[in-house]
């Protein structure tokens, strides 16, 4: 159970991140655009 959890903890923040750079709101972000 923790670990399906912490699984879809780490997907929802990875798809965060991806939508967060694609949005491009941090410049400063290595390979970003």
């Amino acid at each position: 159970k923790f670990m399906r959890r912490h699984l879809k903890v780490v997907l929802l923040l990875a798809a965060l991140l991806a939508f967060i750079v694609n949005e491009g709101n941090f410049p400063w972000w290595p390979w970003g655009p």
